[in-house]
């Protein structure tokens, strides 16, 4: 989390448990999967839909991935409000 332009906290989850996780969640239909990372959220969307949302209704700051075992950043626990990238607080 950031406040006037400072980390003032963070907390990564294990990426082994993470990414278990995401591929239960992907193998889910109807379910999309945001991982959030230092800086960007990255998402592989399934649909136009779901890819719409998080970059222009949400306004997230997000990166498209093809594989979420390619991101190369700490996956980190946080709450919804963190990923807005156009607010005072943001990740």
């Amino acid at each position: 989390m950031e406040y006037k332009g400072e980390t003032i906290g963070k907390t990564a989850m294990d990426r082994k448990l993470a990414l278990e996780i995401i591929e239960d969640v992907i193998e889910q239909p109807n379910c999309e999967v945001l991982v959030s990372g230092e800086h960007t959220s990255y998402i592989k969307p399934k649909s136009q839909e779901y890819y719409y949302r998080m970059t222009k209704v949400v306004n997230y700051h997000t990166t498209l991935v093809d594989k979420f075992t390619d991101i190369d950043d700490k996956i980190r626990e946080q709450g919804n409000e963190e990923r807005r990238n156009h607010h005072g607080i943001s990740s």
